[in-house]
């Protein structure tokens, strides 16, 4: 599972995705708000947790390793 926080325009995000054996393709994303309220390590950090939800939420995932890329 690879997963971002980031800030572009202002704006605060993060995003996490998994690709299956199969190609079959889980994504999970969330809007923080504006950089006037949020970090982009906060970005980091929910990025990481919609990574645990992918996997704790799809049972066809039965070993993952979460990629994290945080330069913040």
């Amino acid at each position: 599972v690879y997963s971002d926080g980031s800030g572009y325009k202002g704006s605060i995000g993060a995003a996490a995705v998994a690709q299956g054996a199969d190609n079959q393709l889980w994504v999970h994303h969330c809007y923080l708000g504006t950089d006037k309220s949020h970090t982009v390590i906060e970005g980091e950090l929910v990025g990481a947790i919609l990574a645990l939800d992918i996997i704790a939420s799809e049972p066809q995932i039965t070993m993952a390793q979460i990629l994290l890329d945080n330069q913040a």
